[in-house]
Protein backbone atom coordinates (compact mmCIF):
# COMPACT_ATOMS: atom_id res chain seq x y z
CA UNK A 1 0.00 0.00 0.00
CA UNK A 2 1.34 3.53 -0.93
CA UNK A 3 1.94 6.14 1.69
CA UNK A 4 -1.34 7.91 2.50
CA UNK A 5 -1.15 11.99 3.45
CA UNK A 6 -2.48 13.37 6.16
CA UNK A 7 -5.73 15.36 6.29
CA UNK A 8 -5.09 19.09 5.22
CA UNK A 9 -6.77 22.37 5.94
CA UNK A 10 -7.79 23.46 3.00
CA UNK A 11 -11.34 26.05 3.17
CA UNK A 12 -11.36 28.58 6.32
CA UNK A 13 -8.67 26.93 8.20
CA UNK A 14 -8.39 27.69 11.26
CA UNK A 15 -5.78 26.60 13.45
CA UNK A 16 -5.48 26.41 17.72
CA UNK A 17 -3.42 25.61 20.20
CA UNK A 18 -4.79 23.15 22.98
CA UNK A 19 -2.90 21.02 25.72
CA UNK A 20 -1.58 17.87 24.54
CA UNK A 21 -1.95 14.51 26.69
CA UNK A 22 1.30 13.30 27.44
CA UNK A 23 0.76 9.97 26.30
CA UNK A 24 -0.83 11.10 22.81
CA UNK A 25 1.43 9.04 19.74
CA UNK A 26 -0.93 10.99 16.96
CA UNK A 27 0.44 11.16 13.52
CA UNK A 28 0.24 14.68 11.36
CA UNK A 29 -3.47 14.96 10.25
CA UNK A 30 -5.04 12.61 13.12
CA UNK A 31 -8.88 13.13 13.90
CA UNK A 32 -8.36 14.78 17.62
CA UNK A 33 -10.40 15.49 20.63
CA UNK A 34 -10.90 17.20 23.60
CA UNK A 35 -10.91 14.96 26.58
CA UNK A 36 -13.57 16.35 28.58
CA UNK A 37 -12.53 15.18 31.57
CA UNK A 38 -8.65 17.06 31.51
CA UNK A 39 -9.29 19.27 29.02
CA UNK A 40 -6.02 17.90 26.97
CA UNK A 41 -5.90 16.58 22.92
CA UNK A 42 -5.85 12.94 22.32
CA UNK A 43 -6.36 10.82 19.15
CA UNK A 44 -10.41 9.91 18.22
CA UNK A 45 -11.56 6.75 18.57
CA UNK A 46 -12.73 4.31 16.12
CA UNK A 47 -16.37 5.83 14.53
CA UNK A 48 -15.51 9.53 16.75
CA UNK A 49 -19.05 10.80 18.11
CA UNK A 50 -16.83 13.85 18.45
CA UNK A 51 -14.01 15.50 16.31
CA UNK A 52 -12.33 18.73 16.99
CA UNK A 53 -10.30 18.71 13.62
CA UNK A 54 -7.57 17.36 12.58
CA UNK A 55 -3.49 17.56 14.20
CA UNK A 56 -1.29 19.93 12.38
CA UNK A 57 1.74 17.62 13.60
CA UNK A 58 3.00 14.48 15.33
CA UNK A 59 2.11 14.21 18.98
CA UNK A 60 5.99 13.49 19.44
CA UNK A 61 7.23 16.23 16.89
CA UNK A 62 8.81 18.01 19.95
CA UNK A 63 9.13 16.30 23.10
CA UNK A 64 9.51 19.63 25.06
CA UNK A 65 6.22 20.93 24.07
CA UNK A 66 3.11 20.62 26.24
CA UNK A 67 0.85 21.93 23.40
CA UNK A 68 -0.35 20.35 20.16
CA UNK A 69 -2.00 22.44 16.94
CA UNK A 70 -5.46 21.08 15.79
CA UNK A 71 -7.11 22.73 12.43
CA UNK A 72 -10.43 22.94 13.91
CA UNK A 73 -13.88 21.91 12.31
CA UNK A 74 -15.97 24.58 12.10
CA UNK A 75 -19.14 24.49 10.19
CA UNK A 76 -16.97 26.59 6.92
CA UNK A 77 -13.96 24.61 7.12
CA UNK A 78 -13.28 21.88 5.20
CA UNK A 79 -9.82 19.26 5.07
CA UNK A 80 -8.03 17.52 1.88
CA UNK A 81 -8.31 13.70 2.91
CA UNK A 82 -7.45 10.41 0.89
CA UNK A 83 -10.13 8.06 0.84
CA UNK A 84 -10.21 4.05 0.94
CA UNK A 85 -11.91 3.35 -2.88
CA UNK A 86 -11.71 5.59 -5.90
CA UNK A 87 -13.35 8.83 -5.37
CA UNK A 88 -16.17 9.93 -8.73
CA UNK A 89 -18.07 13.34 -9.26
CA UNK A 90 -21.33 11.82 -7.59
CA UNK A 91 -19.56 11.37 -4.52
CA UNK A 92 -20.34 14.98 -3.84
CA UNK A 93 -22.92 15.69 -1.51
CA UNK A 94 -22.66 12.28 0.20
CA UNK A 95 -21.73 11.45 4.18
CA UNK A 96 -19.13 8.44 4.47
CA UNK A 97 -17.15 7.75 7.85
CA UNK A 98 -13.61 8.45 8.83
CA UNK A 99 -11.23 5.57 9.58
CA UNK A 100 -7.13 5.14 11.18
CA UNK A 101 -4.86 2.99 8.70
CA UNK A 102 -3.71 0.35 10.69
CA UNK A 103 -0.27 0.76 9.59
CA UNK A 104 0.67 4.41 9.38
CA UNK A 105 -1.99 5.87 11.55
CA UNK A 106 -3.18 8.48 9.09
CA UNK A 107 -6.98 8.63 8.73
CA UNK A 108 -8.47 8.99 5.32
CA UNK A 109 -12.72 8.66 4.00
CA UNK A 110 -14.28 5.77 4.54
CA UNK A 111 -16.34 5.18 1.89
CA UNK A 112 -17.47 2.07 2.89
CA UNK A 113 -19.07 3.24 6.14
CA UNK A 114 -22.43 5.48 5.37
CA UNK A 115 -25.49 5.88 8.04
CA UNK A 116 -24.90 6.13 11.18
CA UNK A 117 -21.56 5.80 10.74
CA UNK A 118 -21.05 9.05 8.58
CA UNK A 119 -18.88 11.55 10.12
CA UNK A 120 -17.87 13.44 6.99
CA UNK A 121 -19.75 15.07 3.59
CA UNK A 122 -17.87 15.38 0.50
CA UNK A 123 -17.55 18.55 -0.52
CA UNK A 124 -15.66 18.20 -3.66
CA UNK A 125 -13.37 15.94 -5.41
CA UNK A 126 -10.51 16.46 -7.04
CA UNK A 127 -9.92 13.29 -9.68
CA UNK A 128 -6.39 14.18 -10.80
CA UNK A 129 -5.12 13.88 -6.99
CA UNK A 130 -7.62 11.28 -5.90
CA UNK A 131 -8.69 13.73 -3.08
CA UNK A 132 -12.12 14.53 -1.61
CA UNK A 133 -12.42 18.33 0.61
CA UNK A 134 -14.48 17.19 3.49
CA UNK A 135 -16.04 18.59 6.30
CA UNK A 136 -17.25 17.60 9.51
CA UNK A 137 -21.07 17.28 10.09
CA UNK A 138 -22.38 19.23 12.62
CA UNK A 139 -23.54 16.47 14.76
CA UNK A 140 -20.13 15.39 14.78
CA UNK A 141 -18.21 18.95 15.10
CA UNK A 142 -16.95 18.94 19.00
CA UNK A 143 -16.52 22.60 18.84
CA UNK A 144 -19.00 24.78 16.53
CA UNK A 145 -16.98 28.37 16.92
Amino acid sequence: MAVRLPAIAQRNRTVREFPLDSAATFVHGAAALVDTADGEVVEAGTDPALILGFAEHDAAADPLTTIVLVAVALPTSTFLIEASAALVASDVGKSYGLTKDGTSGVWFLDKAKTGASARALVEEVDLTRALAEISILQTNRQFDQ
